[in-house]
């Protein structure tokens, strides 16, 4: 259920009642027309779910006389219910096994006799694009304004020892449309793209959509009603388990392919644009709810539907700029909404594959699944899907494939993509999604404030976090597809954009490997592995002082903190101040003082400000860079391609460690952030100090 609640803000004065007995009627509350709040006090509110079943209530009762009941005021949304399941996918190629029991389909008179009810049910959906139900002419569903061809559905094969029943295993995609025959068809008649064995039965074994699986499931279910009443002597339908007693074997089992959350062109028009893609992602999940009925409350602000198998996909979460109004940004990528395999930590041969591309994350993954050869940009058009993936196997076990080489972190993200024309051969235009290079994974936490909480580097849950003496909780790091030296370069989560080798000491965390699984938009499918999407950075040249300006205009606004003219305070890494601002110019002098440690340099600059003073380690106009801002210098460079700390060594940030000394001080020596220059890296190392740093200011964009 998706519920919304509206909290007005300010001081209610309010006494809750909380006695056993008591409810919320007797909530007392004095100035509930006050809505001031003051400067530097917190406010917390604390809202109580009593039950969705309150929404359901107030909209199943909107018909009755006197009005609807309305248990939860201020509660609006939709709740889904569902009798066979709710399906949660991600952003990318999902294929499932899903049953449709006769049960749902009939209701039994007192007498014994079944009377069908599936006439009377029908379909929704719901995307950026459309809203709503199929118009039914003549008894045909007309999807006018629908955008739903983005789910298909294929019968699931007969289990090989016993043909009475439905296998749980997927099926493999087909472009094939399906379609009834008049004659019995056999499996080699209705072969795979690969040549392997199909469905055999009286029709081609092809792909459903929508209004094909809905026709067909109403024809099934008429059938086992008349059989069941004896108005036909035999039965010809494919429910299975037809004359056993028990109500919850007969079934028909279908293997959904959910597509990508991705348009190359409108589905409702056909228009293809640059930009399209600013129209679907970061957008509300897209549903289909088939076989369904819904209900509306008499107030219009909340909705129940109640379906035999709903679908609810998450869509491609970014942190590029989705306001079309950005006329410049038409290409950028993408990522899904959690890793797929938590517990596949391994990430399998560890050797040079010449995937050393800092931003290439497409073409640094097809060296690493032998799609490219080292040394070339080429893709190899001879590799077959079941050489990868084991893609007949039940809803529990990865399509991976599971002979101790394939089924590693390197592969993992060969599963979020699919043999689209079902040939059986690994075409370019079908590897869409990819592993993540190291760049792409520090432009994810760089623009983490848009995207959802399980995308992000680091989303440990407050349990996990608190959990000091297992660092395997509280750690967690994540693998780029970006090889650096002696292993595929990754990032610790918990730091931010902290980064070394995989396979290096990772003090206690080296089991808690991850990977981020990103798709390019704007680009075709089928584009060169040497292309590259737009860069959330962009550098710029002050051309009054020469200095290097960094335009963050790409970065979703919701990513980015509010303009500030003066020294940020201390902070955490984990904190607004430690986001960027829109445009930042980098000073083009160092002003040095004494090389202190992280401590004792961000001590002297709190100290001169308080006393009136200026930053001591900046020209006058600038401040000390945060950890963000010094990550975007470290590793873009300036503008005339020298790095950032012209050769003065290590510099220091104004942003702490949250699991530090100013933080939870689950590590107790470790302060906050650094550049370290022998490294070039942003890192806590605890002895570290520096004389100076690079600082920058914030410029303002109207």
């Amino acid at each position: 259920a998706d519920v919304t609640y509206l909290i007005h803000l300010g001081n209610w004065n309010a006494t809750i009642a909380n006695d056993d007995g008591k409810h919320y009627t007797d909530d007392v509350y004095l100035d509930i027309d006050n809505f001031k709040t003051e400067r530097n006090h917190s406010y917390t509110y604390t809202v109580t779910v009593n039950s969705v079943n309150n929404i359901r209530v107030e909209v199943e009762t909107s018909g009755d006389v006197g009005g609807s009941i309305e248990n939860q005021p201020g509660a609006t949304g939709l709740v889904t219910i569902a009798k066979e399941e709710i399906a949660l996918c991600d952003a990318h190629y999902v294929s499932k096994t899903m049953t449709f029991h006769a049960k749902n389909f009939y209701t039994i008179s007192p007498g014994g006799e079944l009377t069908c009810t599936a006439d009377k049910l029908t379909w929704k959906v719901k995307t950026p694009f459309c809203d709503g139900s199929p118009r039914i002419e003549n008894g045909e569903d007309i999807p006018e304004g629908l955008d739903y061809q983005w789910v298909h559905f294929r019968l699931n094969k007969r289990d090989p020892n016993d043909g009475s029943y439905y296998s749980d295993q997927r099926r493999k995609y087909t472009n094939r449309t399906f379609a009834t025959s008049e004659t019995y068809r056999t499996a080699q008649d209705n072969k795979e793209g690969d040549g392997s064995d199909g469905l055999a039965g009286y029709h081609n074994d092809g792909a459903m959509n929508i209004i094909d699986l809905v026709k067909y499931i109403k024809e099934q279910a008429q059938l086992y009603v008349d059989y069941k009443n004896g108005d036909i002597a035999t039965y010809t339908g494919d429910f299975d388990f037809v004359d056993d007693s028990d109500p919850e074997k007969q079934k028909i089992c279908v293997t959904v392919f959910v597509d990508e959350y991705y348009y190359d062109a409108h589905p409702l028009t056909g228009v293809k644009s640059a930009d399209l893609w600013k129209d679907f992602v970061n957008k509300p999940d897209r549903t289909m709810h088939i076989l369904c009925d819904s209900n509306t409350s008499t107030d219009l602000e909340s909705y129940s539907t109640g379906s035999v198998i709903s679908i609810q996909q998450h869509s491609i979460q970014s942190i590029f700029n989705d306001d079309k109004a950005e006329t410049a940004l038409t290409t950028a990528w993408g990522l899904e909404h959690k890793d797929e395999f938590p517990e596949m930590w391994e990430w399998g041969d560890n050797t040079d594959a010449g995937n050393g591309d800092l931003f290439n994350g497409m073409l640094n993954t097809c060296k690493l699944w032998g799609l490219c050869d080292k040394n070339s940009t080429t893709f190899n058009e001879d590799k077959k899907w079941k050489d990868y993936m084991d893609i007949e196997v039940n809803n529990d076990t990865p399509q991976m494939k599971n002979d101790g080489v394939h089924n590693k972190l390197r592969y993992s993200c060969m599963t979020r993509n699919r043999d689209n024309n079902g040939n059986g051969i690994i075409d370019r235009d079908e590897i869409r999604w990819y592993t993540a290079s190291i760049r792409q994974l520090i432009g994810i936490y760089v623009g983490e404030g848009v995207i959802s909480p399980t995308s992000r580097l680091y989303n440990r849950s407050p349990e996990d976090r608190a959990n000091k003496d297992t660092p395997a909780k509280w750690m967690q790091h994540v693998c780029s597809s970006t090889w650096q030296g002696n292993g595929e370069s990754l990032v610790w989560a918990e730091e931010g954009i902290s980064t070394g080798p995989y396979g290096a000491s990772q003090e206690g965390a080296s089991v808690e490997m991850s990977v981020r699984c990103v798709r390019n938009f704007g680009m075709d499918a089928d584009h060169s592995l040497e292309d590259l999407p737009q860069d959330y950075v962009q550098k710029e040249r002050n051309p009054v002082n020469g200095a290097t300006v960094y335009n963050l205009s790409f970065v979703n606004k919701a990513s980015l903190r509010d303009y500030s003219s003066i020294e940020l305070p201390l902070h955490l890494e984990n904190e607004k101040e430690n986001y960027l601002y829109e445009k930042f110019e980098v000073a083009t002098e160092f002003v040095s003082g004494e090389p202190l440690m992280f401590k004792d340099f961000n001590e002297a600059i709190t100290t001169a400000i308080s006393q009136g003073g200026s930053n001591p380690y900046c020209p006058k106009g600038y401040r000390t860079p945060n950890q963000r801002e010094m990550a975007i210098m470290a590793y873009n460079k300036l503008f005339n391609g020298t790095e950032f700390n012209s050769s003065k060594g290590n510099m220091m940030s104004r942003t702490a460690f949250s699991f530090g000394v100013y933080g939870l001080q689950t590590v107790k020596d470790k302060y906050g952030y650094g550049y370290y220059s022998s490294s070039n890296i942003i890192t806590l190392y605890n002895t570290m100090k520096a004389s100076t740093t690079r600082c920058v200011k914030d410029i303002r964009v109207d």
